[in-house]
């Protein structure tokens, strides 16, 4: 912004006479442009979104404004057709579901990195493949969540809080037993995950987030199968 200052030539001014016209001239224009932005909200809150609907009465259309809820954060609630008790326990489903990803990404990278014995480069390679699926599944489980109004969860603390697998902490481990490690988890989340989708499914109604989660049962179901023909070698 370029700002232009009229200073009488009749005045004789000192450096400390310019600084505090200077000084009061951008005090005047941050109070113009505050007006300016408190207005400008105004009008955008106070328009908020319109809707046409006919008159029961006169049969004419009929436009009404109205302003969306919010929640204390500012998200606005979806509408689903899912009750809000629904809704919360949805969440909780797919936070477990959340957690023991990530669980299991770590155990997967930690074995990765700390491989040992025959086959090193094949099973390195492998267990790279799988904790890079693995990053796509946590990304789309958030984000089912956030889809349906929730907040994922997103610290190590609520992970093991919730998670039913167990972490492995880093050492030097054979090539089978990490493999041996893995599928153990992954069936156990098998199991998890076919108890959530008959719950999802039949006792609270929502198809949507039963057949995402049977997206992710399959995906653990064949990385099973994997795991278990690399032990048969």
């Amino acid at each position: 912004m370029k700002v232009k200052l009229e200073i009488p030539q009749s005045q004789k001014l000192e450096l400390g006479s310019v600084l505090k016209i200077m000084e009061n001239h951008m005090k005047n224009v941050r109070s113009e442009n505050s007006q300016k932005n408190k207005k400008n909200g105004a009008l955008v809150l106070n328009k908020g979104i319109s809707e046409k609907r006919q008159s029961a009465d006169s049969g004419e259309m009929r436009e009404r404004t109205f302003i969306p809820h919010r929640e204390q954060s500012g998200d606005i609630k979806p509408v689903l057709g899912l009750s809000p008790n629904k809704l919360e326990r949805i969440t909780k489903i797919l936070n477990k579901t959340l957690s023991n990803q990530h669980v299991l990404y770590i155990k997967t990278r930690n074995y990765h990195w700390n491989l040992v014995g025959k086959r090193f480069h094949t099973l390195h390679l492998f267990l790279e493949e799988l904790y890079s699926q693995m990053a796509s599944a946590i990304d789309e489980t958030a984000e089912r969540v956030r889809v349906l109004g929730g907040v994922p969860h997103a610290s190590m603390r609520e992970f093991l809080t919730e998670a039913t697998l167990i972490e492995d902490e880093a050492h030097l481990i054979e090539g089978d037993e990490a493999i041996a490690h893995l599928l153990r988890d992954h069936q156990s989340c098998v199991v998890a995950l076919r108890q959530s989708i008959d719950e999802l499914a039949d006792k609270i109604g929502d198809t949507g987030t039963a057949d995402f989660m049977t997206d992710l049962m399959k995906t653990h179901e064949k990385t099973a199968w994997m795991l278990r023909s690399h032990l048969a070698v």
